[in-house]
């Protein structure tokens, strides 16, 4: 991989930090595997119970806690709904994500469902959710909590706005806050895009409980299970134990490989994210990523032409928003995207190359120049931020 073939070289050059970590896992207190039968007897005091889960760009270990759950919920009405925001997604690759559960699958459509007022944040975002959501006795949130670039960790209460809001109270969110400056991986405290979604609970008058999972390892799986806002602050704990990292300084050149999200560009800025607030300004980032899925070829036009363009009038905005945020962020900084999944091309401070030797004689002659120079190893992993600060 194009990755390896960078890092193989650059990890062995003594000016240059590398930061990779062997992770623990996290303590026996926080096996799911263990505490789902008191959730269970918690659910079994509900007539109707609506199940909330991520779609297929999360990690979320959907079927085996679906399996462990759904067959010990006797008498109760059951409904799985994918809480898929803007994303597409049909209903059988939701099928073949959930298993075969015997019970109604229901993939959200921010466009054609039927969605009903419910109130207004206190930034002013109308929350219009999914009727037949609001009309249950109770809803359990399943989901997997990682960094996320603009809501701190993803999972928790962002199941319902986004994930089965209409389009208006997406947008309207999404656009308001998406470029605020507190806006960040690993960022709660005083984060308006976060707040605004954690307001969604208080004005539902369901019962919501969560299933967090924070990690999984050998077929364990771990996190938090309980009342949704109680049991998703103690995951977002656990998270951050596992994902963020301190260093001393920022770097002038920092070189981040965007595994495991090197599925496609899109899914690879969250390396970039992760890890910017370590660089200077005038950095020079190297973004290492194979792009198996290229792009796709939308976004890289957002990316690269996003002047040119404005906001999308159907389909997902939220690549859009993407391309235009990392532009705003680097506009003080070269980045430089070494691929062999993309054509190469130049645009403004942006470059997509194959070019793996040029790209590595640059970071050598930096640092023999005296740069400092960072090397983060599966940046999509971990949020990365100045010891003592954000910034």
């Amino acid at each position: 991989m194009i990755e390896d073939k960078v890092i193989n070289f650059l990890s062995k050059l003594d000016s240059l930090t590398f930061l990779k970590y062997t992770d623990l896992p996290p303590g026996n207190h926080l096996v799911v595997n263990e505490s789902v039968k008191d959730l269970i007897d918690s659910l079994s005091n509900y007539r109707r119970l609506m199940i909330l889960v991520t779609d297929n760009t999360r990690p979320t270990p959907t079927k085996e806690l679906l399996n462990s759950i759904i067959p010990n919920l006797n008498g109760l009405e059951v409904e799985v709904v994918i809480a898929t925001g803007l994303h597409s997604m049909t209903l059988s690759e939701a099928i073949n994500m959930v298993g075969n559960i015997n019970i109604p699958i229901h993939v959200h459509n921010a466009d054609k469902d039927v969605h009903e007022y419910i109130g207004t944040t206190p930034q002013g975002i109308p929350v219009e959710l999914l009727r037949s959501v609001i009309d249950s006795d109770a809803i359990l949130i399943i989901s997997y909590i990682m960094p996320h670039p603009w809501s701190g960790f993803s999972g928790g209460a962002k199941l319902l706005l986004p994930g089965i809001s209409s389009r208006e109270s997406i947008i309207r969110h999404h656009v308001r806050f998406y470029n605020h400056p507190m806006a960040l991986p690993g960022v709660i405290e005083g984060n308006p895009f976060r707040s605004e979604i954690d307001y969604v609970l208080k004005l539902l008058p369901n019962d919501i409980y969560g299933i967090n999972v924070v990690d999984v390892r050998g077929g364990v799986i771990y996190g938090t299970i309980g009342e949704l806002s109680i049991s998703y602050a103690k995951a977002v704990d656990a998270c951050s134990d596992l994902r963020i990292r301190d260093v001393a300084g920022k770097f002038d050149t920092l070189v981040i490989d965007a595994r495991p999200l090197n599925i496609n560009l899109y899914q690879s800025m969250k390396a970039l994210f992760n890890n910017l607030m370590i660089s200077h300004r005038n950095s020079l980032i190297v973004l290492l990523t194979s792009c198996r899925g290229g792009g796709p070829r939308e976004f890289v036009d957002y990316l690269l032409n996003y002047d040119k363009m404005s906001l999308p009038e159907g389909g997902d905005v939220v690549p859009y928003l993407v391309a235009s945020c990392i532009r705003e962020r680097l506009k003080d900084k070269e980045l430089i995207i070494v691929t062999d999944g993309l054509d190469e091309v130049k645009a403004d401070n942006i470059e997509i190359t194959r070019n793996v030797d040029d790209v590595v004689k640059l970071i050598t002659n930096r640092i023999k120049l005296g740069d400092s120079v960072g090397l983060i190893y599966e940046g999509s992993k971990y949020v990365h931020r100045v010891k003592g600060g954000l910034y």
